[in-house]
């Protein structure tokens, strides 16, 4: 009974995700958006609204167990990480795809669209606490990692040198300041007044209809025929966002038996991939496969 709850719970809260990118799709077709307004929400969202929901969601009471689960978190999503990224190295020989396909394969194996999907996703389902900072945790060390590897990759298959590591551009976002500043206040126990927290819900509130708006404008482009043809799609989705969480949801019972982070984590696993590749592939190469 309680399963069955929990499912239709889950699924509600996801139709609505659904319903908001419908609603951005017609919005867009009906030219109500157009490209530049797009952009401006995308950047509204991810240099404004995003931040303010991730230190709203870290203003929650000290506690020592929690940053030993966070730290657990880490582990599961690094270890998820590395396991589809040897996999998808093994998949594209047997598959024979063109070298050029390997920038994209393992750009998408290692990392996950956890900041503009992910985190509104998790907002929907657990109405932030906990799970909101282990979502950060999950972000920071994707973050880490994309200022540290996520380039080279493109750089290397396209033939370019490899570019020195700027972490100070990575941790300087938006997003990692405001994660730096809920920490703090986090680790101090310092509570903001409530009419503050009130207006940081409030912004908060806007993100999922934001970026799910965009989502469906971005679906516009181009045929959605074309979008779900070419096996090697399919074997990147049963890569990113099937395997990755199943190997999470198989080690974190050695790991952890706490339902909330094996779920934070799992979901963020199961995300699309980001939406840099796309531009990088573009820069570097070919970006038809990252952009489908």
């Amino acid at each position: 009974m309680v399963m069955i709850q929990v499912f239709f719970t889950t699924a509600s809260q996801m139709l609505k995700l659904v319903i908001f990118i419908l609603i951005g799709y017609v919005l867009c077709k009906r030219k109500i958006l157009n490209d530049e307004m797009v952009h401006g929400i995308m950047a509204l969202v991810l240099k404004c609204c995003v931040p303010i929901m991730i230190f709203s969601s870290l203003q929650m009471d000290y506690s020592a167990a929690v940053l030993i689960r966070g730290g657990i978190v880490i582990v599961l999503y690094l270890l998820s990480a590395a396991v589809a990224y040897v996999l998808a190295v093994f998949l594209q020989r047997k598959m024979r795809l063109p070298p050029r396909a390997g920038a994209d394969w393992r750009f998408d194996a290692l990392f996950s669209n956890v900041g503009f999907v992910g985190l509104p996703v998790v907002m929907a389902l657990s109405k932030g606490g906990e799970a909101m900072f282990y979502a950060c945790c999950v972000i920071i060390t994707n973050n880490v990692f994309f200022g540290s590897v996520g380039e080279n990759l493109y750089r290397r298959f396209g033939g370019y040198a490899a570019k020195k590591v700027q972490l100070k551009s990575a941790l300087t976002e938006p997003i990692m300041i405001a994660m730096a500043l809920g920490l703090f206040c986090f680790f101090l126990r310092i509570k903001m007044p409530n009419i503050i927290m009130e207006c940081c819900d409030a912004i908060s509130a806007m993100v999922s209809p934001f970026i799910m708006f965009s989502l469906g404008a971005l679906l516009t482009k181009g045929r959605l025929a074309e979008t779900f043809i070419g096996r090697s799609y399919y074997v990147m989705i049963l890569i990113r966002m099937i395997a990755a969480p199943l190997v999470v949801w198989a080690l974190g019972y050695f790991l952890t038996a706490d339902r909330t982070v094996l779920s934070v984590v799992m979901l963020m696993c199961a995300m699309p991939g980001p939406a840099a590749a796309p531009p990088l592939a573009l820069k570097y190469g070919d970006p038809v496969w990252a952009t489908r």
